[in-house]
């Protein structure tokens, strides 16, 4: 068991590398959460979003890895 869940979100754009890092951490038995989120005018909107998900993530699994 690892102490540790990745986390990483995508846009519909950026869904082929969202399906390698899925099958990477099945692979390697990795906890993961990788969602798709909804497109928005800019990627800076995008990723505006990220520190809320890391936050989230971190009170939901504890240590968690960005990728």
């Amino acid at each position: 068991m690892r102490n540790f869940t990745v986390i990483s979100f995508y846009t519909q754009d950026f869904a082929c590398f969202a399906t390698d890092l899925i099958a990477d951490c099945e692979r390697f038995d990795y906890s993961y959460d990788i969602r798709k989120v909804s497109d928005s005018e800019t990627l800076v909107d995008v990723w505006d979003r990220k520190v809320e998900f890391i936050g989230e993530s971190i009170e939901r699994y504890g240590s968690v890895i960005w990728l």
